[in-house]
């Protein structure tokens, strides 16, 4: 029953239905005896339900639940189950506005990944630093990043990894006034989200082709790509 459970939770988040995933995941973690759960399940729960709190802005609710995972990796001594809840902190210090705490967090993580020679955890945690690096205003840095983890999502032929990672680097191209390059690279994004069929993905990169047009003087399709979102947003 946890299986199926689990399933709709990824199903839901992937629909963007983020109290409905929170929800079932903590209805797969309450499922039976907690000490029938294998602890790398439980663990992988805990960083499921943490990922999609702090993604709501539950910060507390996301470091419960990371601090529950903490505890199940210690006593597994999993390293890369340590680097992904690395990956989730760093996350959630950026929300809370320290840049420097959470880079260096997301820096520990891929240097784990690259250490357990996981391509494509190491593009996430460079991904996610890179999306650090771009809001605290680091361009060089976050484009170093973002480059960096479109390599290893390539490395290991991981579409969804490099669209995210184009989609971050269109961002870059968008704050740094190069507009017809942020095009270039989000409709590359675009075109993969769409062929994964994944609807979050495509929303936010839809979004930020929106600002792109906007940018290029083209209100007129920026505002309906902007209403395109806002109308898949609220179906």
């Amino acid at each position: 029953a946890r299986r199926w459970v689990v399933e709709a939770a990824r199903r839901a988040a992937r629909d963007q239905a983020l109290p409905t995933a929170i929800r079932l995941y903590g209805q797969a973690l309450g499922l039976g005896d907690p000490d029938t759960i294998p602890p790398d399940e439980a663990a992988r729960l805990h960083l499921a339900r943490a990922l999609l709190s702090a993604d709501s802005w539950d910060l507390a609710g996301a470091r419960g639940d990371l601090e529950a995972a903490g505890v199940l990796i210690d006593q597994l001594g999993d390293p890369v189950l340590g680097a992904r809840l690395l990956v989730i902190r760093g996350g959630i210090e950026q929300k809370e506005g320290d840049v420097d705490r959470a880079v260096a967090t997301l820096t520990e993580a891929a240097e784990c990944y690259r250490a357990h020679d996981d391509a494509a955890g190491l593009g996430e945690a460079l991904r996610q630093r890179g999306f650090v690096e771009l809001f605290g205003g680091r361009m060089g840095e976050a484009e170093s990043s973002a480059r960096e983890a479109l390599a290893a999502f390539e490395e290991v032929g991981d579409r969804s990894g490099q669209a995210w990672a184009l989609q971050n680097l269109a961002w870059i191209a968008f704050v740094t006034g190069r507009a017809d390059l942020a095009d270039e690279r989000v409709h590359a994004a675009v075109e993969i989200f769409s062929d994964l069929i994944d609807s979050r993905g495509l929303a936010w990169s839809l979004g930020l082709l929106g600002w792109v047009r906007f940018q290029q003087r083209r209100v007129s399709e920026a505002e309906a790509l902007g209403e395109q979102v806002l109308h898949e947003a609220r179906s």
